[in-house]
């Protein structure tokens, strides 16, 4: 496990283990399962939260709902969510750990908000690279050449560049930043120090949105006064059938994430 993800893996169990000693429940199998995995992992890394204003009332919930990596492909990026059943109370959190990317979709699973053709177009370049990377003997991203890579990552933003419009840009947003799922993001630095941040994006017009190629593996998507960096990469350095590609996306320049006080 990189050092990254268990810096995240132990933020999360943190957090996690102040709600139960608050005396929260699980709110389901699959969450008291995950738990167990946190906890063999995490337990002897626990943080220290004293610093960490809470941003809801601990008695407004009881439940917790710990999320699976899968939760991300249909635009819920959130690491956890806290219920109150007996009022249908819900609140969405996600946790950030020395960056603030807002999301990291894998590359395929934009095909939930734009066209089916992109689908169809990702699996055949995709099936294409792997099999040129086969055929060369090569079984790692770091043993190609630089060119390679470079056209590699161009092709696939190229590919995804010419399926945004007007007609999905919205929901681009909205899967990219989990505007329909998380009320707080909670951040925590490398010295200790916790942000916690809230959603105050309202779309006025999209029609002035703006796509722009910044090089290879990245480019910007500008709309209403902000902007959204997607920086492709690898999430493994082996060459799988999958080719494992994400994007990070963050705002750049202005960004309607908000601080709470």
């Amino acid at each position: 496990m990189s050092s990254s993800r268990n810096n995240g893996d132990c933020f999360e169990y943190s957090l996690i283990q102040l709600l139960v000693r608050n005396n929260y429940k699980f709110y389901d199998v699959q969450s008291e399962k995950r738990h167990i995995v946190l906890s063999n992992k995490c337990k002897q890394s626990e943080m220290n939260l004293t610093k960490l204003k809470i941003p809801f009332n601990l008695k407004d919930f009881n439940q917790i709902r710990i999320m699976c990596d899968n939760n991300g492909t249909t635009g819920n990026s959130n690491d956890f969510e806290i219920y109150n059943m007996e009022n249908n109370k819900k609140c969405g959190i996600s946790l950030k750990r020395n960056n603030m990317s807002i999301k990291a979709p894998r590359a395929n699973s934009f095909g939930k908000c734009l066209p089916n053709d992109y689908t169809i177009k990702y699996k055949q370049l995709n099936d294409e690279w792997y099999q040129k990377f086969r055929s060369d003997d090569l079984t790692k991203f770091n043993k190609c050449t630089r060119e390679t890579i470079h056209n590699f990552y161009e092709l696939f933003i190229d590919l995804i560049v010419q399926y945004i419009t007007k007609d999905n840009i919205f929901n681009i947003i909205k899967f990219c930043t989990s505007l329909d799922y998380t009320d707080y993001i909670i951040h925590s630095s490398k010295n200790g120090c916790f942000t916690i941040y809230i959603n105050k994006f309202k779309p006025s017009t999209l029609d002035n949105f703006k796509v722009v190629k910044k090089q290879y593996n990245t480019f910007l998507l500008h709309f209403d006064k902000y902007c959204l960096s997607f920086r492709l990469h690898t999430a493994s350095s082996k060459i799988t059938p999958t080719l494992s590609l994400k994007y990070d996306v963050k705002y750049i320049k202005d960004s309607p994430l908000q601080i709470v006080k």
